[in-house]
């Protein structure tokens, strides 16, 4: 069984928002098993939409390639332009992998995929969406699954449309002293001593890298390392949070994120 999953959840946050979430569209697909393929995603409304929207929809169908369901076959390859596109390539997958298991006994499950996006903070310039996926390519056997999964993170600068990543959030050069902050994070999540080296406890790297993967929370920036990243002891690859207090000498005054520090009380 083959599903992605992708929650939506709403954290209002700091006063009035610039672009209100109203339901999510839910795209949907069936095949003689049931429900195939199930896609969730929030839409602004407003003033804002007709902007908005469009650059949303691209971005899920940007990741569609990187879902379990896609990534490890020639569709991978392909380009998806919004949601609508991505439905169907999750469909021909789901159909193809069917066809496969000649629909026998011992396919014991229909292929199901479900993608849904979440709405996790949202101000007055600043909209960041979660995008999980969830997924399995064992079918036609009576073996469990084996689930794979995928999160990506949209940082949007409403008055732009930009997607911010970590070189827009922060000062230059922030590498070294960014890396630090994770490298610390990293020995308290994992109570790893400060004279151990982090290849003595089951990583691949003493100096982790900086993760691609980036989400702008209300009480600081979280990293979330990809399995291709770094080679950990064992588990889901980490998720590393480094707060605003810590990274304070590195926030822009009239950037993406001051109003963060400001709320916290470390502006000085």
């Amino acid at each position: 069984m083959s599903w992605i999953r992708v929650a939506v959840l709403l954290f209002p946050a700091f006063g009035c928002c610039a672009a209100p979430i109203t339901d999510s569209v839910r795209l949907s697909t069936k095949n003689l098993y049931g429900i195939g393929v199930h896609l969730q995603y929030p839409a602004v409304i407003g003033v804002d939409a007709a902007r908005l929207n469009p650059l949303i929809e691209r971005w899920v169908g940007a990741e569609c390639s990187q879902s379990p369901m896609i990534r490890n076959t020639n569709l991978r390859h392909d380009t998806y332009l919004d949601a609508k596109a991505c439905v169907t390539a999750l469909s021909r997958q789901c159909a193809a992998w069917q066809a496969a298991s000649g629909r026998s006994v011992l396919a014991l499950s229909p292929c199901q995929a479900e993608i849904t996006v979440a709405v996790k903070t949202e101000t007055a310039d600043l909209l960041v969406m979660e995008l999980s996926s969830y997924g399995s390519t064992d079918y036609g056997t009576v073996l469990p699954a084996h689930p794979g999964s995928d999160t990506e993170y949209l940082n949007l600068d409403i008055r732009t449309g930009r997607a911010l990543g970590v070189g827009d959030l922060l000062k230059f050069p922030y590498q070294a002293a960014l890396q630090s902050m994770i490298l610390r994070s990293l020995r308290a999540e994992f109570h790893i001593p400060a004279n151990e080296k982090l290849t003595q406890a089951g990583f691949d790297n003493d100096y982790p890298p900086i993760p691609r993967r980036v989400e702008v929370l209300s009480k600081g920036l979280l990293f979330a390392y990809q399995s291709s990243e770094l080679t950990f002891p064992a588990g889901a690859p980490p998720k590393v949070l480094v707060s605003y207090t810590a990274l304070s000498s590195l926030i822009p005054e009239n950037g993406p994120l001051s109003r963060f520090l400001d709320s916290s009380g470390q502006r000085h």
